[in-house]
């Protein structure tokens, strides 16, 4: 069968001997460049998965077609899916002069480019937004290429012939127990300057532009292909939410160009970034070289065997230069006050504020003295190099190329490293919680040497699940540490060790040291995680051990800012805090059924009580965009499956950072509808659930938007936690510092009972800042135990014979003559017979 938009490509074919121009049909725009490449754009929306108005169509190089005819390339999943919906992409086209044709695309806040040169068997792109798609919460152009057609690609993301996932269904498993992955095509920013495929007589290459417009800096690494049976994916990302450190830069045009040829590399120098004719062809964003400036310099103590990048960036736009005999020269850059960083490797070690650009000049910032290497500092022993990077420790070489579980990886758990003895290439360059925490290092000291203090520091580059190292030296355990601000997503399995770096230090005292073999244990300690390379982990950078007297090189200042994930939603957004969710046209609360603390239990409607199941925490994670927590399971709402179908269950599920679990709250007259960030439906309830809307148990679901349809407008009451009573009321007074989860008010007086977390409560005159929820039991009294009962019968339990004693908000009801079950409703089954028994 020969499918309609494969009729449309051969019919385009016939183009290829056509002059310069372009032709409209219904269906596409067709681009002839008279340089032997003739290209689509698709003009209309049929119902077909990754194939959408706006995207690049038929790529057709003398003759042949290097698209994939069921998909097409495009922005993220494609731009009806960015902001809205089909009816908000709008298409343009004409001549620019003689010899340029431009393509407008118009989705939402975002705006794409497709232009072509007389002559030219190029297609340029670009592309200018204001406000990051909220679908998928990232930018990245996904060129869709035939595989058999372009076959060859980098070996690392190809992941034809594999038999397995071997984590999260993106990186797999080959028959020889090597790993491939789309995330294994990364490379640091700097470092690569096109990207593509080719085949027999053709080559297909996306050139990047200077990424001014981009997020992370100069070592920054994303992926950039996968090879499968169908397609090479080419994928130049501009922001992206893996191993994010800054925030996403707005309204800059990005530029970037694809070159077909006969299949040899592309030279980049010959590819001009925002080209002069560009001031020609009416782009927003467009700035021209007479309105940016430059800057220059030189270091003056660099090492001469060690590689520096001078970075500059504000919120608008980076650079970056590398140095050439200790000089170096940032060009093309935009107006504006710059904070100016020199990194060793990747690790920074000068940084200098308050640098104005100005356009038409070169800003000379003279010599430039780095003062604050900590290489420089004197130590009885360091394990690598402080250089931002893994990369001369265990693996390291190895981690951004493939999974740790990979054959080609040596053994992570190594157990005993030896100082003095052992090289830095045998301390592995990862170190999780469950794999290989608690390696010792064995070293020796003097009698002089262990009669005092000594400091201990350990630098990392990136954590995962808020990992952080850990010490104890002999049987002297050091503090654990707080987390330090990382990126909340997959890094060090999926081949970035690229973080916030950041340097913990012990100061470890005389006591724990003896004259000869001393042993410190390095262990990796949080509360997060899951198992095996999923736990908590972190990528070393460097471990030094001086004495503690020693004077150490100065902190750069200023401190680089942190990751902004997690992030918060600004002032005037809707208010974080614990509520109901109130349905408005069934008049119930959502909850969860059977109160279950379980994965993927479904949401449903239940009349209001007091318990915690119908209580939720609304928390803003920024960009209008919230998780919601059941507070009695502490599980997320969720879309069941991922789906981006109508009718989808509503579920809870443990919080991982998928859009899947974010909502926006957007207002309605009466109430609020919420949205899924992942399907951009709404959070519905299934009408034909149960017999009508006065009855209990209604399945929550998604659903796309239908306007003045009452089961999607949802109002939230502010609430308090329920710490529900297991007690009889205060038999004493609970002093400062005690456990209070038995005895909430009865705390002494001038002290409140202060919830850290479901299992733990404590006495205290004021809550901690930091990971407690301070939920208090003010609000829940402890009732009063009737005089005939001995004790309460707890919900779901057998109250046939203590009927006037369940716990209170439940009830006791007969299923029949010899059983009755304290309820909050009983259940709609002819098996019950329903009796009200508390009376």
């Amino acid at each position: 069968m020969v499918s309609l938009r494969a009729v449309t490509f051969m019919a385009a074919v016939s183009l290829c001997a056509a002059d310069f121009g372009y032709t409209t049909t219904d269906d596409y725009y067709t681009i002839d460049t008279d340089a032997g490449l003739v290209f689509t754009v698709r003009r209309n929306m049929y119902s077909v998965s990754l194939w959408s108005v706006g995207d690049l169509g038929a790529i057709i190089y003398k003759g042949q077609d290097l698209s994939v005819p069921t998909k097409g390339s495009h922005v993220n999943s494609g731009f009806d899916f960015l902001y809205e919906y089909t009816s908000d992409v709008s298409l343009d086209i004409g001549m620019v002069g003689n010899d340029a044709i431009k393509v407008t695309v118009t989705a939402g806040n975002l705006t794409q480019y497709y232009m072509a040169r007389r002559g030219e068997s190029r297609i340029y792109l670009a592309n200018y937004f204001t406000v990051e798609p909220p679908i998928n919460n990232h930018v990245r152009f996904i060129f869709r290429l035939n595989s058999s057609v372009l076959p060859f690609g980098p070996t690392d993301s190809d992941i034809r012939g594999n038999i397995g996932f071997v984590e999260s269904k993106d990186i797999f498993l080959m028959p020889n127990g090597e790993t491939r992955s789309k995330h294994y095509s990364n490379n640091r920013l700097k470092d690569w300057s096109y990207i593509g495929a080719g085949g027999d007589g053709v080559g297909a290459w996306v050139v990047r532009g200077n990424q001014e417009g981009g997020a992370g800096g100069p070592f920054w690494r994303s992926l950039l292909n996968q090879g499968t049976d169908e397609t090479q994916e080419i994928t130049y990302n501009q922001h992206y939410s893996h191993a994010q450190t800054e925030e996403f830069r707005l309204g800059v045009l990005n530029d970037f160009t694809m070159v077909v040829n006969d299949g040899e590399d592309p030279i980049p120098s010959d590819i001009e970034t925002s080209p002069a004719w560009f001031s020609e062809m009416g782009l927003l964003g467009y700035i021209p070289p007479s309105e940016r400036g430059g800057a220059k310099g030189s270091i003056a103590n660099q090492k001469a065997d060690k590689a520096y990048t001078v970075g500059f960036k504000n919120s608008k736009s980076q650079y970056w230069a590398d140095t050439f005999n200790s000089e170096f020269e940032a060009t093309n850059m935009m107006e504006g006050e710059y904070l100016v960083t020199v990194y060793r490797g990747e690790l920074e070690v000068y940084m200098q504020e308050g640098v104005v650009i100005t356009a038409g000049t070169t800003l000379n910032l003279g010599s430039i003295t780095i003062e604050s290497d900590p290489n420089d500092a004197v130590v009885m022993w360091r394990i690598g190099e402080w250089n931002g990077q893994p990369t001369e420790l265990l693996n390291g070489d190895l981690v951004t190329d493939m999974h740790p579980s990979d054959v080609r990886m040596a053994e992570w758990n190594i157990q005993n490293f030896y100082v003095g003895v052992d090289t830095s290439s045998q301390f592995p360059a990862y170190m999780w919680k469950d794999v290989n925490s608690g390696l010792a290092i064995h070293f020796s000291l003097t009698e002089a040497e262990a009669a005092i203090g000594h400091q201990v520091r350990i630098g990392i580059t990136i954590a995962y699940k808020e990992g952080v190292p850990t010490i104890a030296v002999n049987g002297w355990t050091g503090e654990q540490p707080t987390a330090t601000g990382q990126p909340d997503t997959r890094s060090i399995t999926t081949g970035s060790y690229r973080g916030n770096n950041a340097v913990f230090s012990w100061n470890v005292p005389a006591t724990a040291f003896v004259v000869g073999d001393n042993v410190m244990t390095v262990s990796v300690a949080s509360g997060r995680g899951d198992v095996s390379f999923l736990s908590a982990g972190i990528s070393l950078d460097c471990i030094e051990f001086h004495a503690s007297a020693l004077t150490l090189p100065p902190t750069p200042a200023p401190t680089p800012a942190p990751t902004p994930v997690p992030m918060t939603n600004p002032p005037g957004s809707f208010a974080d805090g614990m509520y109901t969710i109130y349905n408005v046209e069934f008049g119930m609360n959502m909850d969860i059924v059977n109160s279950s603390t379980e994965n993927s239990a479904s949401v449903e409607l239940r009349r209001a009580s007091v318990y915690n199941s119908q209580k939720w925490e609304v928390i803003g994670i920024g960009k209008d965009f919230y998780k919601i927590i059941n507070v009695h399971s502490g599980l997320a709402l969720d879309v069941y499956g991922k789906s981006k179908s109508d009718g989808a269950d509503i579920d809870q599920y443990t919080y991982k950072d998928q859009n899947n679990q974010m909502w926006r709250i957007e207002e309605a007259e009466t109430g609020f509808f919420i949205m899924s960030r992942r399907s951009h439906f709404y959070i519905d309830v299934d009408i034909d659930s149960v017999p009508s809307v006065t009855t209990q148990g209604a399945n929550v679901w998604q659903w796309r938007k239908v306007e003045g349809r009452a089961t999607q407008i949802w109002t939230f009451n502010p609430t308090t936690r329920f710490i529900e009573p297991t007690h009889a009321p205060c038999a004493g007074v609970t002093l400062e510092w005690s456990a209070c989860m038995d005895t909430p008010t009865c705390c002494e007086t001038g002290t409140t009972c202060f919830e850290k977390d479901r299992y733990y409560s404590q006495c205290r005159q004021e809550c901690p800042s930091e990971g407690w929820s301070c939920a208090t039991a003010t609000h829940a009294p402890i009732p009063v135990l009737p005089p005939s009962c001995s004790a309460f019968v707890p919900e779901n339990g057998n109250c046939a014979q203590a009927p006037g004693c369940c716990f209170t908000g439940t009830t006791c009801y007969a299923k029949d003559d010899f059983y009755a079950q304290c309820l909050r409703t009983c259940p709609v089954s002819p098996e019950w017979t329903c009796a009200d028994l508390s009376a």
